[in-house]
């Protein structure tokens, strides 16, 4: 099983792809991938810096520049339950798809104040601590496309609460919905 996680920031991304390493999956974390470019061109990789560093990326290399750079570092983690995290466009998504058939794509929303609160608890270096820059960072993040991704998202998680219980449940649910709508497939 293919998965690609997307949506805004706090919205839960990180938790669903780590709850689904916990699950038997590979995860590949997109920002880590941006970080990791970012600490490569001298910079430090804090909120400021990578956003800009992939902002620049984007612009000189094409829109989808950070899919076609994961697409090798993706094949070679060979395994059968895959999510990648952390995709910002369709235009990625659609990269991905086009090179990894069968792609399943899985966005997550939650409201702005408790994305915020989320990400001021979190302490990444990436991270927004002033309200000011969590909503510029939104603003940097729907420019790549990042709603259009949201958008077309085969399926949708309402990430709302702060219970993780909660978010467990959902992913447990839809996983079995996946699962049993691959197997219809398969019959037809």
């Amino acid at each position: 099983m293919l998965l690609c996680i997307t949506g805004m920031p706090g919205s839960g991304k990180t938790e669903l792809a780590r709850m689904l390493g916990h699950k038997g999956f590979k995860v590949f974390e997109m920002g880590a991938l941006a970080r990791e470019k970012t600490a490569e061109a001298g910079l430090v990789p804090d909120e400021k810096n990578v956003g800009s560093y992939a902002t620049r990326h984007r612009m000189e290399l094409g829109r989808d520049i950070f899919a076609r750079e994961s697409i090798p570092l993706i094949k070679k983690l060979d395994g059968k339950k895959l999510a990648i995290s952390g995709a910002r466009s369709k235009i990625e998504i659609d990269y991905f798809k086009k090179n990894l058939p069968g792609l399943i794509t899985i966005a997550l929303t939650a409201p702005a104040e408790l994305r915020f609160k989320r990400l001021s608890n979190r302490g990444r270096k990436d991270d927004a601590q002033a309200y000011d820059d969590f909503l510029m960072r939104d603003e940097r993040e729907r420019s790549y496309g990042l709603e259009s991704a949201i958008d077309d998202a085969d399926y949708l998680i309402l990430n709302n609460t702060s219970n993780i219980e909660d978010l467990d449940h959902e992913v447990n649910q839809l996983l079995k919905v996946i699962e049993d709508g691959e197997r219809k497939k398969r019959r037809e």
